[in-house]
């Protein structure tokens, strides 16, 4: 099973200007009685950098999404947590997409809290399919996500990969890593 390898240190410098840097602030809502960030937080945190993501590489949004009827269902989620994220915490979130084969897409995340640049806190993954109106299965990707996902990748090719780039994209300049592991 793919699973997502830890960001190098180097990403620490490039934080505020990858294109991907979303900011994360850990509130109240969010900690447990210790004042660490719930396990369940970081599944918002995860749509927060994905919903960012989508808006500002892709320029889709919920209201374009809504128009054209059409839903990203999640059917996996997996979480890793690293090190905690406490009350107050300032982080930034990073994402990179994959198209998969059978219409569906997956979306990596890391969270690095920003006064340890590069110690990645957590990393996870989502799995979509698509449906249109009705709920059913789309065989095929939307025409508007076809074109998001060859815009996003002629721009930023180290943010968005297809079942051609595999598992492993090596950028030099922003070093993002993705290995298969058991």
């Amino acid at each position: 099973m793919p699973r997502i390898a830890p960001l190098p240190s180097s990403l620490g410098q490039l934080a505020a200007c990858h294109p991907t840097a979303t900011a994360i602030t850990i509130r109240f809502a969010d900690v447990d009685m210790m004042r660490v960030a719930h396990h369940a937080a970081y599944i918002h945190y995860f749509e927060q950098i994905r919903f960012a993501f989508m808006h500002n590489l892709m320029e889709l949004d919920a209201g374009i999404l809504l128009r054209e009827a059409i839903a990203c269902p999640v059917i996996e989620c997996q979480a890793k947590y690293s090190r905690p994220l406490l009350f107050g915490d300032e982080a930034t979130g990073y994402g990179r997409v994959q198209v998969l084969r059978a219409a569906m897409f997956r979306f990596d995340y890391w969270i690095v809290r920003n006064c340890e640049p590069g110690t990645v806190c957590a990393s996870g993954s989502t799995t979509h399919c698509f449906v249109d109106d009705k709920r059913q299965l789309l065989l095929r990707p939307p025409r508007l996500f076809a074109e998001a996902f060859s815009k996003t990748k002629a721009l930023f090719p180290e943010c968005i990969l297809d079942e051609q780039s595999g598992p492993v994209c090596l950028q030099e300049k922003t070093r993002w890593v993705t290995t298969l592991a058991e």
